[in-house]
């Protein structure tokens, strides 16, 4: 996956509600100094200055510069310094060796669009760093270059998206080609002439006749090549899991 050339402002938007007592809330704030407040309600906010805060029990505002991760009804997030301020990601999925997170990404030019849903970047850290790396094949194979099971999944990934790219392709091409012959042999017998005056007509043509079975080819190959491309991805998961072994 490659980013987009532009990235703009990152706006999350989270609210949680407790499912039992303070202490046994699942929801709650850690803090840069270790401290880790539990609440009923954790929500994020920008003031007008789209400075970012969790508001907690209580009206409780916490700057977010000073939260090192909270957890909310829609996840456990992390933050990091940006560019421009702290930068906040959602963990997927999370190892003792190497982790997986998600940022959106809001456009301010058609954030309020009928539709418009912010675009998702995934991205990798392993543990002990701190900036955040665009989940690619290469930055993955160079980051597990040091555990060749998780090597030899990402490979299988690699081969199986391509493989399947190509056969979805192929069998696009093979689905118009019957498509078109199916549509020309229905003209083609559309077209007969009528029998001479006094003769019986001519029985109809079998619709087997004027079907072209290359119709049922594509559409086997494009269905068995949405599968490698969509199933590529437990490889990827596969070698995350062996290498946080």
């Amino acid at each position: 996956m490659k980013p987009l050339p532009t990235i703009l402002c990152l706006l999350l938007f989270l609210e949680g509600h407790a499912q039992s007592s303070r202490q046994d809330s699942n929801y709650y704030a850690l803090l840069k100094d270790s401290q880790k407040i539990y609440s009923n309600h954790l929500q994020l906010k920008c003031t007008n200055t789209a400075d970012k805060y969790l508001e907690l029990d209580n009206h409780r505002q916490i700057p977010i510069e000073q939260v090192h991760r909270f957890h909310s009804r829609s996840g456990v997030f992390v933050t990091v310094p940006g560019s421009a301020g702290t930068d906040i990601y959602r963990v997927e999925r999370e190892g003792p060796k190497i982790s997986v997170y998600s940022r959106l990404i809001f456009d301010p030019a058609h954030q309020n669009d009928s539709g418009y849903t912010p675009t998702q970047y995934y991205y990798y850290r392993k543990t002990g760093q701190e900036k955040m790396q665009i989940v690619t094949y290469p930055g993955l194979q160079n980051a597990m270059a040091d555990k060749p099971a998780s090597l030899r999944e990402l490979h299988l990934a690699r081969s199986e998206f391509k493989l399947g790219i190509g056969i979805t392709v192929a069998s696009l091409f093979v689905e118009a080609f019957g498509l078109y012959e199916s549509f020309r042999n229905r003209s083609d017998q559309t077209e007969l002439k009528p029998p001479p005056l006094g003769q019986p007509l001519p029985p109809l043509p079998s619709p087997s006749h004027t079907f072209s079975p290359l119709v049922i080819v594509g559409a086997g190959g494009l269905a068995g090549g949405l599968v490698l491309i969509f199933g590529a991805h437990r490889h990827e998961l596969k070698a995350l899991d062996i290498y946080n072994r």
